[in-house]
């Protein structure tokens, strides 16, 4: 077992947490959660983030010095009967239904999946897989995007596995309300750059991660949404349509904009930050034509109805062209072209694509898309059917609800 190191640098709490019928594992998420959930609540912090000397003493006292030790001390102290986490690809949180039998665990998914890895060892759901043949791992319930990406999840926990899986969407797109309709078409590129620390930029030749054990730099990871970029420039400088690059981060964290400002010092194109957690979200409108190479946000998107492509062609430009992990609709095995979405980046597959999306009519839209949304992203204004689940488990909640304003998080 992996024993507790790099601690040095984390905040310090010394009072023993209070027992908790409702535990929040992680804090990510848990501005969403507590928009919805009424009773009190408390949050496990790792213990790199904020180290709860208490509890470790415990541990070193009965014999768990390591990560799960730590954990199953803090839980014995606050003997929660309720555990929820957005941190769904966190292997540790499976150990909990283990460790506890009657604990009800509730994993939320908070992003696309697939195999990616951080070492040659494997990703999420090899090592879930492979710890799973060593020690009990389970979960009571997995609430995912859309049932597409159940059977990763069920083939990684395997068949004793008593999860059930619900297909619930994004949580936090169900949570803002949808913009109103603008008067003319945009093209908005989603952007999904990394935060441009050192030896993390886009282009360096660091490995940023492994797919089937073989390394991708972050050059190559990024080479598709800087050639597909260009091209959509082109497009719409030809098209005579403004041109917006959603950010995917703050104001303050200039490096994101300079960086597109350098590609594409020759065009017109907007530039807008992402400075809270919904404001991405109502930045775009109904007639915009939205284009991502496979981020989270545009699956979001695509499930609240708007008209989305896809040009998923990241692995295939690092030179991964059998691994189908960052395809379109993944793990369905859809055809490598459509009519919204391909596996090309050039100048005539996005005007391919584009037309489609700025021309078909309603109908037309509907009828590419009605069989893959319910798949890929369901869409749930609101969050009634998580607002259900809690009920069912006899958590007091709000019900159905947008996130208050006051909730929000600045980025």
């Amino acid at each position: 077992m992996r024993q507790l190191r790099n601690l040095a640098g984390a905040r310090r709490a010394w009072k023993l947490p209070r027992k908790s019928r409702v535990l929040i594992y992680g804090s990510s998420g848990s501005h969403l959660l507590s928009n919805y959930i009424s009773e009190p609540t408390s949050i496990y912090q790792h213990p790199e983030d904020s180290l709860n000397v208490s509890i470790l003493i415990l541990a070193i006292f009965r014999l768990r010095l390591s990560r799960i030790g730590y954990l199953y001390t803090y839980l014995k102290v606050v003997s929660p009967q309720i555990v929820i986490t957005f941190e769904d690809n966190d292997l540790s949180f499976y150990r909990i239904k283990g460790m506890f039998p009657s604990c009800t665990t509730i994993a939320i998914q908070n992003g696309r999946r697939d195999g990616f890895a951080v070492s040659p060892k494997g990703g999420f759901f090899e090592l879930l897989h492979q710890a799973c043949r060593v020690t009990a791992m389970d979960a009571s319930y997995i609430c995912l995007f859309g049932n597409a990406v159940k059977r990763l999840y069920r083939d990684a926990l395997g068949s004793s596995s008593r999860a059930q899986y619900l297909a619930i969407g994004s949580l936090r797109n169900n949570a803002i309300a949808s913009s109103q309709a603008a008067s003319e078409p945009r093209i908005i590129y989603i952007s999904s750059m990394p935060s441009f620390v050192e030896g993390q930029l886009p282009d360096s030749e660091e490995i940023l991660g492994y797919y089937g054990g073989n390394p991708v730099t972050y050059s190559e990871y990024w080479r598709a949404e800087n050639m597909l970029v260009l091209e959509l420039a082109r497009f719409a400088s030809a098209q005579s349509l403004p041109l917006v690059v959603l950010g995917k981060r703050a104001a303050h964290q200039t490096a994101e904009r300079e960086h597109f400002a350098k590609m594409l010092v020759d065009f017109d194109w907007q530039f807008v930050s992402a400075d809270n957690q919904s404001s991405t979200y109502r930045q775009v409108a109904r007639r915009d034509c939205i284009v991502s190479v496979d981020g989270t946000l545009a699956y979001e998107f695509l499930g609240r109805g708007y008209r989305v492509s896809f040009f998923s062609s990241r692995l295939l430009l690092a030179g991964l062209p059998e691994r189908r992990d960052c395809d379109f609709g993944y793990p369905d095995d859809l055809p490598a072209k459509g009519k919204f979405w391909t596996s090309e980046v050039s100048y005539s597959e996005v005007s391919r694509v584009l037309y489609f999306l700025l021309h078909s009519n309603d109908d037309e839209w509907q009828a590419a898309t009605h069989g893959l949304k319910p798949q890929l992203m369901q869409f749930d204004p609101g969050n009634s059917r998580f607002c259900e689940l809690l009920c069912s488990l006899g958590v007091n909640n709000t019900g159905p609800k947008y996130w208050d304003e006051v909730r929000i998080p600045r980025n």
